[in-house]
């Protein structure tokens, strides 16, 4: 008697053996990248000694001149660097805070211009409301003949 298996767990295992295949090919396409160098060329490497000096004493001297940045130059410079940063992420902060305010003294003399014109149209209509009506009206007809054709 054969034991029947659910479309969920055919499905599962569809997922799991096409996880295994995707796994071996990314396996495979991993070791040709990681081996890739090996079959480029060999390229000219270039040294701080020319070639052919046999003088040690000169050798030891350009080697020696490489090394120009102390420790502590190099700490000054870094400390140096850290400052700037600093004084940068300062300003960025001040500058934030600038664009922040001069939004929200925006979006508040937005909102009371917006209020004062309305409120102005509400004193008008309450003025004259049968003029206000007959415009609307008129607008009302207007809008629909267009849209009827």
């Amino acid at each position: 008697m054969k034991n029947p298996v659910s479309p969920a767990v055919q499905s599962l295992r569809k997922e799991q053996a096409a996880v295994k295949d995707k796994s071996a090919n990314d396996d495979l396409q991993n070791a040709i990248e990681d081996t890739f160098p090996a079959s480029d060329p060999l390229s000219i490497t270039q040294t701080s000694v020319p070639s052919g000096r046999t003088d040690v004493d000169a050798a030891e001297q350009i080697e020696n001149s490489a090394d120009l940045i102390t420790p502590k130059t190099a700490v000054r410079d870094d400390d140096a660097t850290r400052q700037e940063l600093r004084d940068l992420s300062s300003e960025i902060t001040k500058l934030s805070d600038a664009i922040r305010s001069v939004g929200t003294s925006s979006a508040r003399l937005a909102k009371a211009e917006v209020r004062d014109q309305v409120e102005t149209i509400e004193e008008k209509v309450r003025a004259q409301p049968l003029l206000w009506v007959s415009m609307a009206a008129a607008a009302g007809f207007l809008w629909a003949s267009v849209r009827g054709r």
